[in-house]
Order: structure tokens, then sequence, then C-alpha cells
């Protein structure tokens, strides 16, 4: 297994999916309901911190896999700084990128750089945007399963 160091410019487009879902609020259950998490800034901070941990996560792995030797993997990442405006993901480019961070946020050995629980984070962002891909299907609508 490899770990693709990936670039500043898809993290930056999953900030940006992320607070321009349209049940972004809904989300927020990801994060156990932080303090502020009602307001249009303070969900953009909780989504920006989040999508910066991955990122840092993304960058420890990466570096954490290709040490020579893993006591040398300690370094300094620098945080993202988000753009104004950066055009979001589709959902169904959204679920793929979330998908190849989470692949990629785990070393050969295991090891996985989780900051701020991050990846238990992310596997329920990944489960809800799955839900919202499916849940649009017209096939969905059609299915009748439950009774």
């Amino acid at each position: 297994m490899s770990v693709i160091c990936f670039g500043v410019e898809k993290f930056y487009k999953i900030a940006e999916s992320l607070k321009s879902n349209k049940n972004g609020g809904d989300l927020m259950w990801a994060f156990a309901y932080p303090e502020g998490w009602e307001t249009p800034e303070g969900s953009k901070y909780i989504i920006n911190c989040f999508v910066n941990d991955l990122y840092r996560a993304n960058q420890l792995t990466y570096k954490y896999q290709y040490a020579e030797n893993h006591e040398d993997a300690h370094f300094l990442i620098e945080s993202l700084h988000f753009p104004h405006s950066i055009l979001p993901y589709t959902k169904i480019e959204l679920y793929k990128a979330l998908q190849s961070i989470r692949y990629n946020i785990c070393a050969n050995d295991g090891t996985i750089k989780d900051l701020c629980d991050c990846e238990k984070r992310l596997d329920k962002i990944i489960d809800a945007t799955a839900d919202d891909i499916i849940s649009a299907l017209p096939d969905y609508d059609k299915a009748d399963v439950w009774g």
C-alpha cells in the first residue's frame, strides 16, 4: 500500500463542499454539536478545523510512511490557509475525495496519524455523503422494501 501526499487544492475543495452542502448543518452531529455550530461562521470554522486536521493527518502519514526511520518522522506541517472562494465538488466527487483521504491517512504498518478523532468523523461524513447520494437516486423512492 502506498500513501499519496495530496495537494492543498483537494482539501480546499472538500472544505468548500462540506460548507456548501445544502444540509451542512446536519453534518454537525459528526462533530458532537460543538459550541457555535449553529452560526454560519461557527460551522465554517468547525469544518475548516476538521479539514485542516485531515490535511495534517495525510501529510504526517506520508512523511511517516517514507521516513528512513520512524523516529525521523517528526516535523512541522503548516496549516491550511483557506481561500475565500473555490468551486466545491459534486456529491459523488466529494464521496470519492473523502474515501481517498481515508485510505491515505493509514500507513503500511496500520499506523493512523489521526488528529482530534478526525478518522472517526471522516467515517461518519463519508457515510452521510453516501446516504445523500443514494437517497437522491430515482430508484430509491421507488423501492418499497420497508413494509
